[in-house]
């Protein structure tokens, strides 16, 4: 079975970078970064014969939740990247994306992604979080694998 824990895990060692700009300012509370596969990668289905086939999805896209502080330097940055992919008749570039996690030596690599929903903006006496979902075709390569 594999054991992907690494002994002492540092969060300040987990790097997101988007447009080869590196990512700052998470939240404390909860999942600050949540990547996830965007449905089932592999299905199977019985048929009348009682035959198994597996279907696998090539290359679907998967998702990169980043939950910031609404301070963060990042929030305007990555606001404006949105808001440029937004524009009518864009159709790119689209920026590299990538977490690298310095604990286990772990990467997820998108050569292109491109944010699907940015937080709406809200004042109150309370400074909160905000998230950011990027879309993008994601290559992962999981280190310490045993």
């Amino acid at each position: 079975m594999a054991n992907l824990t690494p002994k002492n895990f540092a969060f300040n060692n987990v790097v997101v970078t988007y447009d080869a700009v590196r990512i700052e300012g998470f939240a404390d509370q909860g999942d600050a970064i949540q990547w996830a596969p965007n449905g089932e990668a592999i299905t199977s289905t019985m048929g009348p014969d009682g035959e198994l086939a597996i279907n696998k999805q090539v290359e679907k896209p998967a998702r990169l939740t980043l939950r910031l502080m609404a301070t963060s330097e990042s929030v305007g940055y990555l606001s404006a990247l949105a808001n440029i992919q937004r524009q009518p008749g864009y159709a790119g570039p689209y920026p590299a994306c990538s977490i690298v996690d310095g604990n286990t030596g772990s990467v997820w690599t998108s050569p292109a992604a491109w944010v699907v929903q940015q937080p709406s903006t809200s004042f109150g006496t309370e400074v909160g979080s905000v998230e950011f979902v990027i879309e993008g075709k994601w290559v992962v390569s999981l280190k310490g694998v045993s």
